[in-house]
């Protein structure tokens, strides 16, 4: 992509709404890198043949998917590109109407002479939308059990403010995350925990789209990456005919 605000929405329409296998091929093919990711709360895959494979049963469980794009954000100093999208994906032989799934799509963008391609993606939607997309009818479950989750939240906070338990003393930021009786709260158990896996990389879900922005952000300003535990992956490529991908590792 030379401009990738705006040639995005084209790209994601071929990609939701194509009935042709090798159209969906060649633009796979074409934006996105050879060890592209794919993050969807349903599966994951990790190299963009893998990729193709996904997007290919995508369309064969659902041969008149609908896309729409309603919003493009993109920030040129870390390359990533976040999108709105309303899908429309009804499952073959599925006796239910096809509902509005609401997604967020966060592309991470990888610079290769002048052209930008997609080196990983990332599917985000709401509990509510993962079940407009699978199976419809199932919406009003999820709301209702959602707002048990809020109803169970209020209650425990309730009865933990009326027993003097409202934070371990975070509140007036004393005692160092720390209750009043100076024992460790929950609030700084998972402070720690979520600190020692972002330290040790314990999160193999991931993949490469951290790495790739926090390389984009240092070399838009100038930085030396100095991090030798982030994979610098080979950039060297050849340029291929149109209907294969301009990147493909020697």
């Amino acid at each position: 992509m030379q401009n990738p605000r705006l040639e995005i929405s084209s790209i994601i329409h071929t990609l939701t709404s194509t009935s042709s296998a090798q159209t969906l091929n060649q633009t796979i093919m074409r934006y996105f890198t050879p060890d592209a990711w794919f993050l969807h709360p349903l599966c994951q895959a990790t190299s963009r043949d893998k990729i193709i494979g996904v997007y290919e049963w995508y369309r064969i469980m659902s041969p008149q998917t609908r896309g729409e794009v309603l919003s493009v954000v993109y920030d040129p100093d870390i390359d990533v590109l976040v999108v709105e999208v309303i899908q429309y994906f009804h499952i073959r032989f599925n006796p239910f109407k096809a509902a509005p799934a609401r997604l967020n799509i966060r592309l991470t963008l990888r610079e290769n002479d002048g052209l930008h391609y997609i080196v990983q993606q990332e599917d985000f939607y709401h509990p509510t939308d993962i079940a407009a997309l699978t199976l419809p009818p199932l919406i009003p479950l999820v709301t209702f059990l959602l707002g048990l989750g809020t109803l169970f939240s209020n209650i425990n906070a309730w009865v933990f403010r009326a027993v003097g338990f409202t934070g371990g003393g975070l509140e007036d930021g004393k005692n160092g995350g720390k209750g009043d009786n100076g024992d460790v709260s929950i609030e700084n158990c998972v402070q720690v925990l979520m600190e020692t896996i972002v330290e040790t990389g314990a999160h193999p879900g991931l993949g490469p789209g951290l790495a790739e922005t926090k390389l984009n952000r240092e070399a838009h300003h100038g930085e030396k990456n100095t991090n030798s535990d982030i994979p610098l992956e080979d950039t060297n490529y050849r340029q291929m005919g149109e209907a294969g991908s301009p990147l493909e590792s020697r």
